[in-house]
């Protein structure tokens, strides 16, 4: 037996004894508050960050997220957090191996900046114009604003040519109709003037209302700290069951595979 394989079977014997030892599967658009929040806790973790907008294709992102659970799912794990929402399906269908896994039930990032699905929903149904912004989209996204068109109308230039560049925008941008407010939430971590700074940039161009909200971290705190019993905030897929979606506030459930 070398002195990996030791290792491995000694922290294995020693699991109620040494600190829980988590696994961190989530989107890098949450990996400074992740980061900046597991390493207050008793905890050991290791993480592991995915590009962001891998919702836009929800099968990657499925595959992709069963593989890395895949890559975790040994002994010497407690648990594998899943640090995703629903994210346009991506979870449907996740599998929880040898180790449980631990969503939070929400439909994407937002409900965890927040704090709960509460405070998410009866925010968005009052102000549905809201586009928000993080430091962790504000670095992993092209945000709307200045530097987003500057960008967008020189690959439009570049491909389409110059005469029709008016008309494409006009066609493919549509979207941003949709939004009149650019909320940015402030957790109140690390140096965050120059997301605070940029979000008003971008709304000022936008001629969107600039907002702010103060964030609430006590539900990452609770996901990385393994509260998750007696909370329906929380859904434990244990060894063999299978998550699907709901379509409703609950967000999932699970079956046994």
């Amino acid at each position: 037996m070398d002195a990996i394989e030791l290792r491995r079977k000694l922290r294995i014997k020693l699991k109620n004894v040494l600190p829980k030892r988590f696994a961190v599967i989530s989107c890098h658009v949450l990996w400074r508050e992740i980061a900046y929040y597991s390493s207050q806790l008793p905890h050991s973790y290791n993480f592991c960050f995915l590009e962001q907008g891998l919702h836009d294709s929800p099968e990657l992102l499925q595959q992709i997220i069963q593989d890395k659970v895949e890559e975790f799912d040994t002994e010497s794990y407690d648990a594998i957090l899943i640090g995703y929402g629903l994210c346009g399906k991506g979870l449907a269908s996740l599998k929880a191996g040898r180790v449980p896994l631990v969503v939070v039930r929400a439909h994407d990032c937002i409900t965890l900046f927040l704090g709960s699905r509460k405070r998410y929903k009866e925010y968005f149904s009052k102000h549905p114009g809201t586009y928000w912004f993080t430091p962790g989209w504000i670095e992993d996204n092209i945000m709307p604003g200045p530097d987003r068109d500057s960008a967008v109308r020189e690959i439009f230039r570049e491909t389409y040519g110059e005469e029709n560049v008016e008309f494409i925008i006009k066609s493919m941008e549509n979207w941003k109709n949709n939004y009149d407010t650019a909320v940015y939430i402030d957790l109140g971590i690390g140096n965050r003037d120059w997301a605070r700074e940029y979000t008003k940039k971008c709304a000022n161009y936008m001629g969107w209302k600039y907002k702010e909200m103060k964030g609430d971290p006590s539900l990452l705190l609770r996901w990385l700290f393994g509260n998750w019993s007696n909370s329906n905030d929380f859904l434990v897929l244990e060894p063999g069951e299978k998550l699907v979606p709901t379509f409703n506030d609950e967000v999932f459930d699970k079956v046994s595979d």
